[in-house]
């Protein structure tokens, strides 16, 4: 877990995004959380003016979400529970993320569950046949947009799978086979579930990787795009 900088470094970059008056009152009242954890394109080189800020306030607190600011509020107990801190969350911001305090070491003890494997292969399957189910209908461009995102998913799968956090979309994305995602796009609604299906099985069939102490990619993924090195 790296540090922040500070809450004013967060400020600007949602002035730099664009945030809205209401974000900016959303973003004070973390103010009130016991712990402010950051993740996301924001501690990633792939953050800039079309990224949103992604925050986790530990506290009492409701949930916010708009086009450049998302805050989930979790509370104390709940962030400490080891379901929770095997979830694909906790396990990317423990390896890609940053705090604004000292005292989220609890974070530390994050580590991909099986719990969060089964949960991505329901989300995988229940996502491909709802797609599916109208695909005869959707215009090309719809249904590689739908594809795309089944396919991340599935790469998500297989990082956890591997026992490995999840990185930020940008990086997954560079992982996507474009060929594939534009023939798939092209197939009948029959052939793509067949097809999706495959991959979605052989993603869950994976062995099970080992925990590794660093994610190799880590380092890659703390600096802004500004340049600006999130301080250890």
């Amino acid at each position: 877990m790296n540090l922040c900088s500070s809450r004013m470094e967060l400020r600007h970059a949602l002035l730099e995004i664009g945030g809205t008056q209401q974000d900016h009152v959303a973003f004070e009242m973390t103010e009130q959380a016991r712990s402010v954890l950051v993740f996301g394109s924001f501690c990633s080189a792939y953050f800039n003016h079309t990224s949103d800020l992604d925050l986790l306030c530990v506290g009492p607190g409701r949930r916010y979400k708009s086009r450049r600011l998302d805050i989930v509020w979790i509370d104390e107990k709940i962030a400490r529970n080891t379901d929770w801190l095997g979830s694909e969350l906790a396990c990317h911001i423990k390896h890609f993320g940053a705090s604004l305090d000292r005292d989220a070491t609890w974070i530390d003890a994050a580590r991909p569950s099986v719990w969060s494997v089964e949960r991505k292969i329901i989300s995988l399957r229940q996502h491909t046949e709802a797609v599916l189910e109208f695909w005869q209908e959707l215009c090309e461009s719809f249904r590689t947009k739908r594809i795309r995102l089944i396919m991340m998913d599935l790469l998500r799968l297989r990082c956890l799978k591997a026992r490995q956090p999840v990185p930020v979309s940008g990086a997954l994305a560079t992982r996507l086979d474009l060929e594939l995602l534009g023939y798939l796009a092209s197939l009948d609604a029959e052939a793509v579930r067949l097809k999706l299906m495959e991959l979605i099985n052989e993603a869950a069939d994976q062995p099970h990787g080992q925990i590794s102490g660093e994610s190799p990619t880590a380092t890659a993924m703390v600096s802004r795009v500004s340049g600006r090195p999130v301080r250890g």
